[in-house]
């Protein structure tokens, strides 16, 4: 019997905007900041009786009416809480609370999808300015959130437009560093919490980087050149080991994030096109076969890219990426073309569309070549020996 799950619609007469990857707060992130002003002045154009009416905007070469939005859903990464300018979080509330402020006067409702780089969003919840009750909604990793099947296995429903259903999720779950290293992956987040206290009691830090160095220097006397063994070298190895969890600590969170990104092979994760998350295998179909909605909208790889038809025989699921907000145009990690910047994704009854925010607007523009969906670009991946590798070695769930 097929599990029966109450899915929330939509108004036919309204969408639903979806952005992600904005990661305000970073360094040279004031044009972004600027640029993301200026949509949310068109959306509010879009609310009836707004100034300006409804416009329009052209989509397969023909205007198109886009409908004020029931939902704006920031799909993660808005604020970046791992690396922030000035190395102070103080910084990114600074930089993201007056768009933050005009996002939550605006008349729908806020749904914000933690990602990996604001995890800690949900702290702050209460911090926000919310005008009403039921105006702000903040979950981590997925929207809607799951429900228990009859086989004890979470299902999700996704939320009904038109005749679609849709489910949003970061994206995170598609990276390698997210699924091999359990809670260590939001270490940088946890660095960049911490270090205000190094920050204000420096001697503190130099007292656990001098006990981190001393306790390198005996171990190495006492085990290799005098080859010594009392229970004295127990206790370094004990200091040893706490004197190198602060010192990590107190590193300052942009050298740290640095160091991440090069570890975790950040700079090809953010570049990847949904083709190449599908084929390499992070996509699994027994997870995908839990979600009811035939759908998908993540972003975090930065690459706005939509599927189109052509995993609906073999996943029956059109997989849309709504791309960043203020990244400079970029190469994809398989050198299939250049990203846009400044993307995001609009619904309604009629199907999703893919849009970018040109430079000082004042209209959306429809992008109408994508890397997975267009078989003139889409092929398989070149490289069976990455590809089995990713697949069998460097995935997970």
């Amino acid at each position: 019997m097929e599990l029966k799950i109450k899915t929330e619609k939509i108004p036919d007469d309204q969408s639903v905007i979806v952005v992600s990857d904005l990661h305000l707060g970073l360094v040279k992130r004031e044009q972004a900041s600027a640029d993301f002003s200026d949509f949310l002045e068109f959306l509010k154009r879009l609310v009836p009786g707004g100034t300006g009416g409804n416009p329009e905007a052209m989509v397969n070469d023909k205007p198109k009416k886009l409908l004020a939005p029931a939902k704006i859903i920031l799909l993660g990464d808005i604020v970046d809480l791992w690396s922030p300018r000035d190395n102070t979080r103080a910084s990114v509330f600074a930089d993201s609370y007056p768009i933050i402020q005009s996002l939550l006067a605006f008349p729908a409702e806020i749904v914000y999808v933690a990602g990996n780089h604001d995890d800690e969003i949900t702290e702050i919840e209460g911090s926000f300015p919310v005008s009403s009750p039921g105006k702000l909604t903040i979950i981590k990793r997925h929207y809607p959130d799951s429900l228990p099947g009859r086989d004890g296995i979470k299902k999700h429903s996704g939320i009904l437009i038109g005749n679609h259903r849709y489910f949003f999720m970061h994206g995170q779950q598609f990276d390698l560093l997210f699924n091999i290293m359990g809670l260590l992956q939001n270490y940088p987040g946890w660095v960049s919490k911490n270090y205000s206290l190094f920050r204000e009691h420096p001697r503190f830090k130099w007292l656990f980087w001098a006990l981190f160095g001393l306790s390198i220097v005996y171990l190495m006397l006492a085990n290799i050149i005098l080859r010594i063994t009392t229970i004295l070298n127990g206790v370094m190895y004990f200091l040893l080991g706490l004197s190198m969890i602060i010192v990590l600590f107190s590193i300052e969170p942009t050298t740290f994030r640095s160091f991440w990104d090069g570890i975790s092979l950040r700079k090809n994760t953010k570049t990847e096109t949904i083709e190449t998350i599908i084929e390499a295998g992070f996509w699994k179909k027994e997870a995908g076969d839990n979600i009811l909605a035939d759908v998908v909208v993540f972003g975090h790889t930065h690459i706005a890219d939509d599927s189109k038809d052509r995993y609906l025989q073999i996943h029956h699921k059109r997989f849309i990426n709504s791309g960043s907000w203020g990244d400079e145009m970029m190469k994809t990690s398989d050198d299939r073309g250049v990203s846009e910047k400044n993307t995001f994704v609009y619904i309604d009854t009629e199907g999703p569309v893919l849009f970018r925010w040109p430079d000082k607007g004042p209209f959306p523009e429809q992008i109408r070549t994508t890397f997975t969906g267009d078989p003139a670009r889409a092929s398989p991946l070149t490289s069976p020996i990455k590809l089995w590798m990713r697949r069998n070695i460097l995935t997970g769930g």
